[in-house]
């Protein structure tokens, strides 16, 4: 395959014109298209009943291993990881920028939009317990 891929490029290299674009585009879609097929026709697959436990080995769950938890900490959680990213951002642009009126509503903006966004979760009852 190796072999047929570099007499085609090299082919069309050499003795190429604005068709020849078209023939490579045209190899690679087969060839994506092929390497696919092989990917889903080629792979095995268990639907049993065993695969879909935790353990493989026999033992019998407890209980489900879906722990259901509320999603009041899964948004706290990106609550917090969205605005502390937001701190490290602005904290190294103090630094760096010069302290002209341009840098001054570059923050003032950076600013308001993180207040935006804490405004927009308070209103969706982010932090409510």
């Amino acid at each position: 395959m190796f072999v047929f891929f570099c007499f085609f490029f090299s082919f069309f290299f050499f003795f190429g014109n604005i068709f020849s674009y078209f023939y490579i585009c045209l190899f690679f879609c087969v060839f994506l298209f092929f390497l696919g097929f092989l990917n889903v026709k080629g792979s095995v697959v268990d639907f049993s009943f065993g695969k879909n436990l935790i353990y493989e080995c026999g033992y019998t769950e407890i209980n489900s291993f879906l722990n259901f938890y509320t999603m009041q900490f899964f948004m706290i959680a990106l609550s917090f990881m969205l605005f502390d990213m937001e701190i490290i951002l602005v904290l190294p642009a103090l630094y760096m920028l010069d302290f002209s009126v341009l840098s001054g509503v570059v923050v003032v903006f950076f600013l308001v939009f993180l207040l935006l966004g804490l405004l927009y979760e308070l209103s969706c009852s982010v932090f409510k317990w």
